[in-house]
């Protein structure tokens, strides 16, 4: 699981034939910017890598609200769950959440919430009541690539899809190609077709395997 923009370039190369290192047809700095983009396209498609989270927020007794930890984006957050009884809440729009919480609910173990980002990528997780006591929650979240085009930049997808990130780039490099660096490399845009064959059916098969993770974890298929 996961891999690094390195590593990916390597198998790019071998996929193109532009291995003579020194003399590269597609720079490192330049395949490694095509690497990250396409790592950032690809959760329009996928989720990347997912993990709990332990401790991400705490809330105190008698308030309604907490922030996470750590700066996490509202993308990142699959799930929230209260740690004690390993119970995940169940996330709500914001319309709901306050309307529950108008005139005032009492006080007691929130059970649902809702996620509002504020200035400075702030990220507060709203409850459907007034905790009772202290309470710790777990977040499960998305490991999303950072963007940043560096050889150790990880690549945070299963197997399936850093093998469908190395032929999209693949692709993308052999049609900026001109027809004598293709030449250079004994290579021809014929494969373009059997690349993206491959890169769809491995983006199918990767929401096919993500469907059973979910199952197996008693939670919904997120759209995405």
């Amino acid at each position: 699981m996961a891999s690094t923009i390195t590593a990916v370039a390597a198998n790019v190369r071998e996929l193109i034939h532009d291995t003579a290192s020194g003399d590269y047809v597609i720079g490192s700095p330049e395949m490694y910017r095509k690497i990250a983009s396409k790592s950032q396209q690809m959760t329009g498609k996928v989720i990347p890598g997912l993990a709990w989270s332990a401790s991400a927020l705490s809330l105190a007794g008698g308030a309604g609200e907490a922030t996470f930890a750590s700066a996490v984006q509202y993308d990142m957050i699959v799930d929230v769950k209260e740690a004690a009884q390993d119970e995940i809440l169940v996330r709500l729009p914001a319309a709901e959440i306050e309307r529950l919480r108008e005139g005032g609910s009492g006080t007691g173990r929130p059970s649902s919430y809702y996620l509002r980002e504020t200035s400075g990528t702030v990220l507060t997780c709203v409850f459907d009541t007034l905790a009772d006591q202290n309470y710790t929650f777990d977040a499960l979240l998305v490991a999303l690539p950072s963007g940043t085009a560096a050889a150790s930049t990880a690549v945070p997808y299963s197997d399936l899809m850093v093998r469908a990130i190395e032929k999209a780039v693949a692709i993308e490099c052999l049609l900026t190609m001109t027809p004598d660096q293709r030449e250079k490399l004994k290579i021809n845009d014929s494969v373009v077709a059997v690349w993206q064959s491959d890169v769809n059916e491995l983006i199918t098969a990767e929401r096919v395997r993500e469907r059973k993770r979910m199952a197996v974890a008693h939670m919904p298929p997120q759209v995405w």
